[in-house]
């Protein structure tokens, strides 16, 4: 690894990270994204660490993999400029690459199902073989040691986030729990908790319980043309019958975006803790949630 002096601030640099945790479809490769603040390499400074899914769509420039993003991307890198030039010191982002093809990604970024039995939300069956244990468990041993070790990092829970939209906000909401002790906040942005019942999380937060001390941001579209975020905002708007919700229900309800944090402060989460932001007429897609990113960091950092 070269030395820290050497990597430039305003960049984004791509590695290749060997998979310990034999996650399928990666050939034992991972490509990992970072970006570091502009003034990197001049300030003798550390910066917090936030770490974001679908990487590969998280910053304006694109990366020498994906020189293109989908729909613009993010635009991370230009958010972590606007809080620098407000005079925050700005983080490191560091992008994890969820692999090609959307059967790859949304197994990757989805518990499997010994999680809790898959809702009607789920589709043609491909997050069934859901692996986010084990992506979870590669950021954990693997990325962040890397992370900590290559670069002039924070390593404070406080000062380390994650992050992700849809599979990945429901990735992001999940291992931000899971490993509370490691994450001082969360970003969920439309997330696909609703791919499982209410009674599989009630159940999982009762196991892990809760960081008290641990920032959630859970965001979403309402009263959108696009049906999907309309779903995940509350799932009842694709139930087209009474008799279907009545077995919605019997099952134990599903967990929508909007009933997120009440999921949370009944399991002893601080609703202080807590920003809800849904935006209506918001649809599913990175220009969306580039623009939330821009009230979702300043909160979850802090900065008034």
């Amino acid at each position: 690894m070269q030395q820290k002096i050497n990597f430039v601030g305003g960049k984004t640099y791509t590695f290749t990270l060997t998979d310990e945790v034999n996650l399928p479809a990666t050939n034992g490769k991972i490509d990992i994204m970072v970006y570091l603040p502009k003034g990197y390499e001049i300030d003798n400074k550390k910066y917090g660490v936030v770490y974001l899914f679908d990487g590969q769509n998280g910053f304006s420039c694109g990366t020498e993999k994906y020189p293109t993003p989908m729909c613009g991307g993010w635009d991370f890198d230009g958010a972590i400029e606007l809080l620098q030039q407000s005079g925050h010191d700005g983080v490191i982002v560091v992008g994890i690459d969820n692999g090609t093809g959307a059967d790859v990604r949304d197994s990757q970024l989805t518990m499997s199902t010994q999680f809790g039995p898959l809702t009607p939300l789920s589709q043609e069956g491909k997050f069934a073989s859901g692996t986010l244990e084990l992506l979870g468990n590669f950021i954990k041993s693997t990325l962040m040691p890397f992370v900590n070790s290559s670069f002039s990092t924070l390593t404070t829970m406080e000062n380390t986030g994650i992050v992700g939209a849809s599979s990945g906000g429901l990735a992001a909401f999940y291992l931000g729990l899971r490993d509370s002790n490691l994450y001082g906040y969360v970003g969920a942005f439309s997330p696909a908790t609703g791919l499982f019942f209410l009674p599989s999380w009630h159940n999982f937060l009762s196991q892990v319980g809760v960081n008290k001390q641990q920032k959630m941001y859970i965001c979403c579209g309402k009263n959108s043309t696009d049906m999907l975020e309309n779903i995940l905002y509350d799932a009842t708007v694709a139930v087209t019958d009474t008799v279907q919700l009545e077995h919605l229900n019997e099952l134990g309800g599903v967990a929508s975006t909007c009933e997120l944090a009440h999921l949370l402060v009944e399991h002893g989460y601080p609703q202080k803790n807590i920003v809800e932001h849904y935006v209506d007429g918001a649809i599913h897609n990175e220009g969306s949630w580039k623009k939330i990113l821009l009230d979702f960091l300043p909160k979850s950092l802090g900065i008034k």
